[in-house]
């Protein structure tokens, strides 16, 4: 699987704009709440809002665990919410046990 990296959330959301039209590419979206210039939590309601977009699994990879952020992202939708360990091997683990699971045990949507 490719893997596209980007810095912020107004770049997140312009890469999504141009994958769009092509989703099959899309297998699932891994997203840190504390994004520089928009939020992570604004580009979750972003994607989720929309009735293509929507269908594609969002992940969110965050350091927090505050009742009202986890709340806040199942709510707006988010389809899995992982803490990222502060270890840097528990990191990498559960970063892999992730991309394991939504690339390779779960199945993708048709």
């Amino acid at each position: 699987a490719k893997i596209i990296r980007v810095r912020d959330g107004i770049e997140a959301i312009e890469h999504i704009k141009l994958e769009k039209n092509d989703l099959v590419k899309i297998t699932f979206i891994l997203l840190d709440i504390n994004l520089p210039r928009k939020n992570g939590i604004d580009v979750l309601a972003w994607v989720k809002s929309d009735n293509i977009l929507k269908k594609i699994p969002v992940v969110i990879f965050t350091s927090s665990r505050e009742p009202g952020d986890i709340s806040t992202c199942y709510n707006i939708g988010a389809n899995a919410y992982v803490v990222k360990p502060l270890d840097f091997k528990e990191f990498r683990e559960a970063l892999q046990c992730t991309g394991r699971f939504w690339c390779g045990i779960n199945e993708a949507r048709v």
